[in-house]
């Protein structure tokens, strides 16, 4: 079954996604080329459940096959070629990190790491100060 949101007769373009008013149902939305507007519900449970022990698979796999953070690293290598200036990585093992990354000659280097307990600043894509231990707090 298919639900009107609102009236669109052109190509969607990500302004008019953000511009859509919240169902609430958590929907995801993605703008294809062409402006084909494509929606999908929100993963359920078992999605997610699914997503998390395939994640814990291949990362298991991919240590024991001596492979480091890097070199599972698919989406760096996605993000270079399309030309996206900044990375940033987010390092939850051991001691929290935030490490960003900018485009140089094809792929990123290193320019800023930041350690749990120690507050710093990010100049790119946007200035924000932050200590990567506030990343794991519990809010209450």
């Amino acid at each position: 079954m298919s639900v009107a949101l609102v009236d669109h007769t052109r190509p969607w373009t990500a302004d008019d996604v953000e511009a859509l008013p919240d169902a609430g149902d958590h929907a995801r939305f993605e703008v294809y080329e062409g402006g084909v507007l494509v929606a999908s519900p929100a993963p359920g449970v078992g999605h997610q459940r699914a997503s998390y022990w395939l994640h814990r698979a291949l990362a298991q796999a991919a240590i024991a096959a001596g492979a480091d953070a890097e070199g599972r690293a698919v989406k760096p290598v996605m993000y270079a070629e399309a030309g996206i200036p900044v990375y940033w990585r987010v390092e939850l093992q051991g001691t929290p990190k935030v490490v960003v990354g900018s485009l140089s000659r094809g792929r990123y280097v290193t320019r800023t790491t930041l350690v749990a307990g120690t507050p710093g600043h990010i100049t790119r894509p946007f200035a924000v100060e932050l200590d990567p231990a506030e990343l794991t707090r519990r809010t209450t």
